[in-house]
C-alpha cells in the first residue's frame, strides 16, 4: 500500500493550551488558543471554516501591537468556498477593544489591562471569546539597556512553515517593518514593541539569511537554520489489532554548529484511546550530528498498533518556539557564535562559586538569556519561574563578585 501523508502538528508551535466550546451541538463554534509559539493564535472553528486571529505573545498593558486575521473557508468546490468565505468575512472580531474582520486582514490595537479576543456575527450573536496572555507591567524593564547590536534575540533554528519569533525592540506596527529570507519577502504575522513574529517558508530547509528592517531602526541580519519536519504512515486507519509503520523526518540540519546539538524531537501519540505507540505514547529523541543520514536528515521509525478500530494522529515537536528553551536546563538562542560567547548551561549550577571561571561577557549573556526565558515561561504557564529566578540570582552574584553593578529587575523575582 502506498505511503500517505499523516495528519500532524508541530507541538512546539501548535499545542492547544486552551479549549472552550462556546455552545452545544454538533456544529457549535469552538474557540481554541495556541500560545506555544511566539504568536498567540485564537482560532474560531465553525461549519463554514476557521478564523485565526494572530496577536503577539510578548506584550504588556499599554503596548501598541499589530496582528493578522486569516480566514480558511471549507468547501469541496470553489463556489462553496467562496460562499463560506463571505460568511467568515462577515464575522466581527473584537481584538482588545479594536473592531476588525477577516476581510481587513490586519489590525492595530493597544493592549488593555485584561486583553481578550471576542467573535460575533454581524447581528450581535456571540460566537466565542478567549483571554489573551500578556506579561505584567514592568516585565520588559531593563531591555532598553542592551548594547547596540544586542537588542534582538533571533533563534538559531526554526521550523519551516511555522512562526519565527524575534524578540527585541520594535515599534509594534507591522506596516513599518519588512523581512526577507534569502532575498525573498517573508510574511509578518504579528508585532509588539518587544517581539516580531514571521512566517517561515513552508518548503525551505537548511541555513537561510534572515534580514529584518524597521523604518528608522537598525537592520537585523542573521543566519537561521530552517528544519523541515514531516511525518508519514503506511496506513491512517486501522482495524483492531492491526499495526503499521510510522516515520518522522527532520531535514535541513546539515552544518548546524555543534553547540546547538542535541536537538530535541518529541513524538506524541495524539490518539492513545485508539492506538499504542511502540516505545511509549510520548518520546523525546535527541538528534546528534552523527545521527544524520547522507542527505543531512534525521529519520526515526516506529510502529503503532490499534487497540480499537479507527483513525489516529501522531504529532512531532522540534524544540520550543523555534529555539531551544529547555527546562530546567539548556540554553536558548542562536546569537552566540561559539562556546566562548554562548550562555552558560545552568543545569546543575547551584553555587555562585561554580561560575568563577566564566568571563563577564559570558555571564552577561547568560543573565540576558535567563531573563528572556523567564518572560517566555511566564506567558506559557509559569512552570519554571522559581528555577529561573534562582539561576538569575546566582549569575548576578557572580557578576557582582567581578565588580559589575547589576540592577535588580522585576522579572528576576520568583513570584513575578
Amino acid at each position: 500500500m502506498g505511503v500517505q501523508a499523516m495528519q500532524f502538528r508541530l507541538l512546539a508551535l501548535c499545542v492547544w493550551f486552551l479549549s472552550a466550546a462556546v455552545a452545544q451541538g454538533p456544529s457549535a463554534p469552538v474557540v481554541k488558543v495556541n500560545r506555544d509559539s511566539g504568536v498567540q493564535a485564537t482560532t474560531l472553528q465553525t461549519e463554514n471554516g476557521t478564523l485565526t486571529v494572530n496577536t503577539p505573545l510578548l506584550m504588556e498593558a499599554g503596548d501598541r501591537i499589530s496582528g493578522t486575521v486569516v480566514a480558511e473557508p471549507k468547501g469541496a468546490s470553489a463556489a462553496e468556498r467562496e460562499k463560506n468565505l463571505d460568511v467568515l468575512n462577515g464575522i466581527v472580531i473584537d481584538v482588545m477593544g479594536t473592531s476588525t474582520s477577516a476581510k481587513a486582514k490586519r489590525f492595530t490595537a493597544v493592549v488593555p489591562a485584561a486583553a481578550a479576543v471576542a467573535l460575533r456575527r454581524a447581528g450581535g450573536e456571540m460566537l466565542g471569546s478567549a483571554k489573551v496572555a500578556q506579561l505584567p507591567k514592568g516585565a520588559f524593564s531593563g531591555m532598553e539597556a542592551a548594547a547596540p547590536g544586542e537588542e534582538h534575540f533571533v533563534p538559531a533554528v526554526a521550523t519551516a512553515g511555522r512562526p519565527i519569533s524575534v524578540s527585541g525592540r520594535f515599534d509594534g506596527l507591522m506596516e513599518n517593518t519588512s523581512a526577507k529570507m534569502d532575498g525573498q519577502p517573508v510574511q509578518i504575522v504579528a508585532e509588539s514593541p518587544h517581539e516580531l513574529v514571521l512566517d517561515a517558508p513552508p518548503d525551505a530547509a537548511g541555513p537561510k539569511k534572515l534580514e529584518i528592517q524597521e523604518h528608522g531602526g537598525p537592520a537585523i541580519s542573521q543566519t537561521v537554520q530552517l528544519a523541515k519536519v514531516s511525518l508519514q504512515a503506511q496506513k491512517l486507519s486501522l482495524r483492531r489489532g492491526e499495526a503499521t509503520t510510522i516515520s518522522a523526518t527532520v531535514a535541513g540540519l546539515r552544518g548546524l554548529p555543534k553547540q546547538l546539538h542535541p536537538i530535541p524531537l518529541t513524538v506524541v501519540n495524539e490518539s492513545p484511546g485508539t492506538v499504542s505507540l511502540q516505545g511509549g505514547n510520548q518520546q523525546t529523541l535527541k538528534i546528534e550530528p552523527g545521527a544524520l543520514n547522507a542527505a543531512g536528515a534525521f529519520v526515526w521509525k516506529s510502529r503503532v498498533t490499534a487497540t480499537q478500530a479507527g483513525s489516529f494522529s501522531v504529532s512531532a515537536r522540534l524544540g520550543v518556539a523555534g529555539a531551544f528553551y529547555s527546562f530546567p536546563g539548556g540554553w536558548s538562542s542562536g546569537m552566540w557564535g561559539d562556546d566562548r560567547d554562548r550562555p552558560v548551561d545552568m543545569d546543575g549550577v547551584d553555587r555562585v562559586g561554580q561560575l568563577d571561571n566564566y568571563s563577564v561577557r559570558r555571564l552577561m549573556d547568560t543573565l540576558r538569556d535567563l531573563r528572556m526565558r523567564k518572560r517566555w515561561d511566564y506567558v506559557r504557564g509559569k512552570e519554571h519561574q522559581a528555577w529561573l529566578a534562582e539561576k538569575i540570582r546566582l549569575v548576578k552574584g557572580a557578576l557582582r563578585g567581578n565588580g559589575v553593578d547589576v540592577p535588580d529587575l522585576p522579572i528576576d523575582a520568583a513570584d513575578f
